[in-house]
């Protein structure tokens, strides 16, 4: 199991590119063992921490994804386009990791090449 130490370098994810808003981990028991919102970013919901979205929802939708696997070969990561943000989801060792970026045209391109950083980490 990869320590919380190791799962802190995933905030090198932040300097591939300002739009990377948010960064968790959660186990494949939904707990959730990293979360770092980036610095000095602030909240898409005003009412909501970033950071609450990493806790149930992430976990549900991969594995709504993951029932395709046995026609498709193995998830590696799903992105959601929201109107305030966009969410990139990856399948790394045991772990979902998910990925908050800001809404903006390349998100979808920029949640590959960040997904081939984390992958390169692990």
């Amino acid at each position: 199991m990869q320590s919380v130490a190791d799962l802190a370098r995933l905030t090198e994810v932040f300097l591939v590119n300002s739009n990377v808003r948010y960064i968790g981990v959660v186990d494949k028991h939904d707990d959730v063992l990293f979360s770092k919102m980036r610095e000095g970013i602030a909240t898409v919901n005003p009412g909501h921490a970033d950071e609450e979205m990493v806790s149930v929802y992430p976990p549900l939708i991969m594995r709504a994804i993951e029932r395709l696997e046995p026609i498709l070969g193995d998830a590696q990561s799903v992105g959601v386009s929201y109107g305030n943000a966009f969410l990139a989801f990856y399948r790394v060792l045991d772990f979902l990791v998910v990925v908050s970026f800001n809404p903006i045209p390349e998100a979808p391109l920029l949640a590959i090449r960040v997904g081939d950083e984390i992958r390169k980490m692990f």
